[in-house]
């Protein structure tokens, strides 16, 4: 079928083929292993339209000639609403540098100085098109999570600074519709067990979600005048987990993890009336008794990833998944003695792994003091960085996490020995942005993203960088998220509106190829 639709379309670039060609013809010979430039010809890829032919060609061998279709897939996240003859520019440029880096025009055999409908003719370049940009967005994302379904799917989760949860398969095909809501940006994402994932918003609201259909399930707090600083989960040796927020206020407040009631908080007033459960029927617009873990699979037996609809406000379209008529007495908050009291700041939290049979501690960052605090203990300081820290992440080691701060200092610190070291990193100073933890070549390793739009990779060991920086980004990056698998990679979010891939292999020396 490929080959016959293939000979429907003209030699001429500048001639549009039918709709459907450019929609579909690309899928048609991936599914019949013919993905190539013979079944895709190079007059079709300006008038493609499908925006799928980089994420078709990674599922697909390469044994086939495919160098109009590769040129195609490294400008294809960056087309957007360009015109056939722009892309078709584009195409050419992205060919030449492709197959005639740094080589003259005049040093070009006569048939490959020009392109026949496009304007440009390069006469020399040694451009390199990026090979590791998974996506690009609309808007700037500022929060970032892997996760994986309860059917083994592993999804990216975005939020962006206008409200908005997205959903991307790891290679970076977008999944279902975007999920916007009324509040402010989402700059922190919560991955739970049984397919929920927990949103932290500049509005002040804790949200939560089903990561397989993409669905707002509810509030569980709100908190006007506030915004969300910190977000974890924490897993007591004693005790049942706790979904820990931390608002501006410095107050913080542990959260059911499958009620997502609030059960106990660091003000001794108690919950105030905008973060009490009761509230969410308002929100959600109904008050059926079920919670977000039985609701998620309530309707298993329907398609989990439905035809993207028109963009969906969610929250006016909220299911009552959340039990908003819940007795006094079971929403009422423990007493304030259970949670440490912080300062009135922003607390930056992250959860911690302690020794066997220990449970979880938590770390808490407030300006540039970093402390740890366990349940029944009072806040230990630990030490204190030279500007304001900025990410917090737990290490893979028993008692270990590490944190980053506004001078680009990275810190590396022991919950049992109770205290750390903080390392400079490369001259000059710049702002570190993000954190992830992930193993490179099979050692503790974390990822720093930093305003001078790089990534830089860090033995947790030794406490010096690993290889040279990871380039790439035209922003600075904002969100990063490490990938498990075979060979683990992480994925930074910029300011750029760029989502990228970074294989680790090699101490974090080349960025993976997407």
């Amino acid at each position: 079928m490929a080959e016959v639709l293939a000979g429907l379309v003209a030699e001429d670039a500048t001639v549009p083929p039918h709709p459907y060609l450019s929609r579909h013809l690309a899928a048609h010979a991936a599914r019949g292993d013919v993905l190539d430039d013979a079944h895709v010809p190079r007059a079709l890829l300006p008038w493609e339209t499908s925006g799928k032919v980089r994420t078709l060609l990674r599922q697909t061998g390469t044994g086939q000639r495919q160098e109009w279709l590769e040129a195609w897939a490294a400008i294809e996240p960056f087309l957007g609403d360009a015109d056939p003859e722009s892309r078709q520019a584009g195409l050419h440029l992205a060919h030449h540098a492709a197959t005639h880096r740094r080589v003259p025009l005049s040093e070009l055999p006569p048939p490959d100085r020009h392109l026949t409908g496009s304007c440009l003719t390069p006469l020399w370049t040694d451009w390199t098109a990026a090979d590791n940009v998974l996506a690009v967005t609309d808007t700037v994302v500022e929060s970032l999570a892997h996760t994986v379904t309860s059917d083994g799917r592993p999804l990216l989760v975005t939020g962006d600074s206008h409200g908005t949860l997205r959903r991307w398969e790891t290679y970076g095909a977008p999944v279902g519709a975007p999920a916007r809501t009324q509040g402010g940006a989402l700059q922190h994402l919560l991955p739970l067990p049984d397919d929920l994932l927990v949103s932290g918003g500049t509005d002040g609201t804790v949200r939560v979600w089903d990561s397989t259909r993409g669905r707002l399930l509810g509030e569980a707090l709100r908190r006007p005048h506030t915004w969300v600083s910190g977000l974890t989960l924490l897993t007591p040796a004693a005790g049942p987990s706790r979904v820990l927020v931390a608002h501006s206020d410095g107050r913080l407040t542990a959260l059911d993890p499958v009620t997502f009631h609030t059960v106990a908080t660091s003000d001794p007033s108690g919950p105030s009336d905008p973060s009490d459960p009761s509230d969410l029927d308002d929100t959600a617009g109904s008050t059926a008794p079920s919670t977000p873990a039985a609701s998620a699979h309530a309707d298993t037996d329907t398609d989990p990833d439905p035809d993207p609809d028109p963009d969906t406000d969610a929250d006016a379209d909220a299911d009552a998944d959340i039990d908003a008529d819940a007795d006094a007495d079971e929403t009422a908050a423990e007493p304030a003695a259970d949670l440490p009291a912080l300062d009135p700041a922003p607390a930056i939290l992250a959860g911690v792994g302690l020794g066997p049979g220990e449970g979880m501690a938590l770390a808490v960052a407030q300006g540039g003091r970093v402390g740890v605090w366990r349940p029944g203990k009072g806040l230990v300081p630990l030490g204190e960085h030279p500007d304001e820290v900025r990410a917090v992440v737990g290490l893979p080691a028993p008692n270990r996490f590490a944190t980053c701060d506004d001078s680009g200092h990275l810190g590396f610190w022991d919950a049992a020995e109770g205290g750390g070291e903080v390392t400079a990193g490369p001259p000059p100073a710049r702002s570190a942005t993000a954190l992830a933890a992930v193993p490179v070549d099979g050692e503790s390793a974390v990822v720093c993203a930093g305003s001078d739009h790089v990534l830089r990779v860090w033995d947790t060991g030794t406490r010096r960088p690993l290889g040279g920086p990871l380039e790439g980004h035209t922003a600075t990056p904002l969100a990063l998220a490490a990938v498990p698998g075979a060979v683990p990679s992480v994925v930074s979010a910029g300011g750029d509106r760029t989502l990228r891939r970074w294989l680790l292999t090699g101490h974090g020396s080349r960025p993976a190829p997407a």
